[in-house]
């Protein structure tokens, strides 16, 4: 359901109700900005807090009595976080565009005087003057209200634009971020393995060297059968296949001594 419409309600604090389709949209943009500096806390609250608090900016922003300076410091104080001054300027646009605000919000009292005083103003001028000018006054009013809402619609679309695009290459950059990490770490796990097969291999080759450099002639005879079958895995790992023949008979124990 449209919260606009929901005021319709019983919120009988909520003294600004939007009347026509210009003023609710100018409402909704009032609400965002506002909705954007309460707390998350307040926002759980429910949406009356967030419309009564908006309430309270804008009757803070349609005080006559108040500069700008002023009306931000007040709005500043009743919000949850500070708005820039950007957003301020428009704040003070959008309330502008709610021309029906002093209608909803002071009664038919208001109304009748705000008719009065206008009825007073027309008096100094001549009828007809009077009679041909309102129109064109009134339609040009509304044609200035009708372009600033739609700049103030432009920008909030074009800051929604540039906040996804924003969005996006975060994310693109967290992916490329993440595939770098990605690739850095298989890299040093590659490095690790090949560090650890040189160990290996390192302590593989003193191993072999010292079965190698063991002599046959001098070990006892139970011993000889073990290490020729060894130096022999070893000669043929290492690719010395054309001498295990020749190694085979010298060191064979069935060998007969040289005469």
């Amino acid at each position: 359901m449209d919260f606009i419409l929901s005021l319709d309600g019983d919120e009988e604090d909520i003294l600004y109700k939007p009347q026509t389709n210009e003023t609710r949209t100018a409402y909704k943009a009032l609400l965002n900005i506002v909705t954007l500096h309460i707390s998350r806390d307040n926002r759980d609250e429910g949406l009356g807090l967030i419309a009564w608090v908006t309430d309270k900016v804008l009757a803070t922003l349609k005080n006559g009595k108040l500069n700008n300076t002023a009306k931000k410091k007040a709005i500043d104080e009743r919000l949850d976080k500070i708005m820039s001054s950007d957003l301020f300027d428009q704040l003070v646009s959008i309330s502008k565009l709610l021309t029906d605000y002093h209608g909803a919000a002071a009664g038919d009292a208001a109304e009748s005087e705000g008719r009065d005083s206008s009825k007073t103003r027309r008096s100094r001028g001549t009828m007809d003057t009077s009679s041909s000018s309102e129109p064109v006054s009134q339609e040009e009013t509304e044609m200035k209200q009708d372009e600033r809402t739609a700049q103030i619609l432009s920008t909030m679309k074009r800051q929604k634009i540039q906040i996804m695009r924003d969005m996006l290459d975060l994310q693109k950059r967290e992916m490329e971020w993440r595939k770098k990490q990605h690739e850095e770490k298989i890299s040093l796990i590659k490095k690790d393995i090949e560090l650890r097969e040189k160990q290996v291999e390192a302590k593989l080759i003193t191993a072999e060297a010292g079965i190698m450099a063991i002599d046959i002639q001098t070990v006892p005879p139970y011993m000889k059968s073990y290490y020729i079958g060894m130096q022999r895995q070893i000669m043929e790992r290492r690719g010395f296949t054309r001498q295990l023949s020749f190694v085979g008979q010298v060191l064979s124990p069935s060998a007969e001594p040289p005469k």
